[in-house]
């Protein structure tokens, strides 16, 4: 069992490897465990979005060089579990857990805000018929890369479409049910 946070570093790194080759395989429940191992490994040396970086650094270090991560270290660390979020957002995906996908997506942006992962959470969204959600986060992704080389403005324009067709079906059901709540006052 690894030791040092430099330690548990590296056998977090060894067991993403170990995930994405069960992605690769196509065994998505198995990549799911590993991933899920990295983000323990992980936890104790990334700070959550309302920490200080430089506190958290300090916090964490122990007594001894051997023991403390450097700046670039604790970085790596950062983006391997932003990294392992999203991979574990994409097996949610393809074992249609699209909530548990979003999820993951969103605990990847709360580490290091992508293109890759505001898709894969709006693709979830979209998959939970959360179209609105699904746009926010495609714009998101526009705006980091205006270019559109993945061609986002034609998946934003199907979403807006089915989340207004959604909501006229909403605003539907609504006036029936007023109807009928407005002919049962009149008797």
């Amino acid at each position: 069992m690894p030791q040092t946070l430099r330690e548990q570093l590296a056998h977090a790194l060894s067991l993403k490897e170990e995930g994405n080759f069960y992605f690769k395989q196509k065994d998505y429940t198995n990549a799911i465990k590993k991933y899920s191992r990295v983000r323990a490994f992980l936890k104790p040396m990334v700070p959550t979005a309302d920490q200080d970086n430089d506190q958290f650094v300090g916090m964490i270090a122990g007594k001894g060089p051997e023991s403390q991560l450097t700046k670039d270290e604790q970085k790596q660390a950062t983006t391997v579990m932003a990294a392992t979020f999203l991979n574990m957002s994409i097996c949610y995906f393809l074992t249609e857990q699209y909530k548990r996908s979003a999820d993951r997506a969103s605990e990847s942006i709360g580490y290091q805000k992508t293109i890759k992962a505001h898709y894969r959470r709006a693709k979830a969204l979209a998959a939970i018929k959360d179209y609105w959600g699904a746009c926010k986060d495609l714009k998101e992704a526009l705006k980091m890369d205006k270019s559109d080389p993945n061609n986002f403005k034609h998946e934003l324009a199907q979403f807006e479409a089915l989340a207004k067709q959604k909501d006229k079906k909403s605003d539907s059901k609504l006036r029936g049910f007023l109807n009928k709540t407005q002919e049962v006052d009149q008797e």
